[in-house]
């Protein structure tokens, strides 16, 4: 199993904190989070389904996305090494295409990213592929890792995404295609990190939906308030963990846009500069106050993962002066329960699934491996 990539300037990036956890104390709470993840599979191969409360259909029982837990899970333990010829990842694959069947065409966003990002990180290649304009080059890839039938259902989900019957708007996502003003910075982010994903694993985005990462940064653009900060949507008022997952959006989008051979807009560079100060004057990795929840530290583990895509993406090892891997570590460490798992209370259930994956991709620095595998 892959360790985790510490950098060996760790010490700058704990600038200020007292107690910084070695890399031997990160590599074993990540190999306690994944033996964890790997025994909470359920006997039919799945890690169950995400469910929503009553606000998310307005009505009893709440909102579910029978796939997401699953893909996920499985993204995460890819990223964290797990072989895909491991037991139970062929458990979780076997489980996951017979209820992709089932399911047909009845996918939220959320369930088509985090199946995109679970078959890129199973066959990931060594080293991104050009971005491919193309519309004929939909076919798999010569000398691809992914097997014909994964291809096709990578395809079909990159067609829920961005294809004509789809849930992008205007440049944002919403969960499902229920109007022009539904797109919101969470959904926005988890569709642009997938298909930065399937891009590199050689899928011709662009020219599935042109100009689709400069639409995604003029919709962000348009979120962002004169503190610099990003609201989940409007008019809710701004928040640290939906800061850094604009910002991470944004900063696939200018990556996604150079490797295209176009030139980013200035007013792109502007804008994620703008967040970046917002970031450095707010952000603090125990705690992220949201306007949905009054106050409470909701999400905030999915929120520590947009943190680190953030970090990395743009070079940046502190914000505030202080280290974010450092203090996010240290944060997890203190955090993880006795039997290896992490509990994100503010999150949907299964709240030990989700929370587990999020606390991993941060401590694995998940976004490494996506670009360099």
């Amino acid at each position: 199993m892959r360790r985790a990539l510490v950098l060996a300037s760790f010490a700058a990036l704990a600038r200020g904190d007292e107690a910084v956890p070695t890399p031997d104390a990160i590599n074993r709470a990540i190999d306690a989070g994944v033996a964890w993840l790997m025994s909470a599979q359920r006997e039919n191969g799945s890690w169950g389904p995400c469910v929503g409360g009553d606000s998310y259909d307005g009505g009893p029982g709440g909102f579910c996305y029978p796939l997401g837990p699953t893909a996920f899970s499985l993204f995460t333990l890819a990223v964290c090494g797990v072989p895909k010829d491991h037991a139970v990842i062929q458990r979780g694959l076997k489980w996951f295409n017979e209820a992709d069947r089932e399911r047909g065409d009845e996918y939220t966003s959320y369930e088509s990213s985090a199946a995109i990002l679970m078959l890129c990180a199973l066959n990931g290649v060594e080293a991104p592929k050009k971005p491919i304009r193309a519309p004929g080059l939909r076919r798999r890839p010569e000398g691809s890792r992914f097997t014909a039938p994964e291809w096709m259902r990578l395809d079909e989900r990159v067609q829920h995404l961005v294809g004509e019957d789809s849930c992008y708007v205007r440049g944002g996502f919403g969960y499902y295609e229920f109007g022009p003003d539904y797109a919101d910075v969470s959904s926005t982010q988890f569709a642009i990190l997938a298909l930065r994903a399937a891009s590199f694993a050689g899928y011709p985005v662009e020219a599935v939906r042109p100009d689709v990462w400069q639409e995604t940064a003029d919709f962000l653009r348009g979120l962002q308030d004169a503190s610099g900060g990003f609201p989940y949507h409007a008019p809710h008022e701004p928040s640290r963990g939906m800061t850094a997952a604009a910002l991470s959006t944004l900063l696939i989008a200018r990556e996604q846009i150079t490797l295209l051979g176009a030139k980013p807009p200035p007013s792109l560079a502007a804008t994620i500069e703008k967040g970046l100060k917002y970031l450095d004057a707010n952000l603090d990795v125990e705690t992220n106050p949201s306007h949905h929840f009054e106050g409470r530290s909701a999400y905030h583990y999915c929120h520590l993962y947009a943190v680190e895509r953030t970090g990395i993406l743009s070079g940046r090892r502190e914000f505030g002066g202080r280290g974010w891997y450092a203090r996010g570590a240290a944060f997890l460490l203190k955090e993880q329960r006795a039997k290896g798992l992490w509990v994100d209370t503010t999150c949907m259930p299964p709240q030990d699934v989700l929370g587990t994956c999020f606390a991993l991709l941060f401590l694995k620095k998940a976004t490494i491996p996506a670009v360099t595998r």
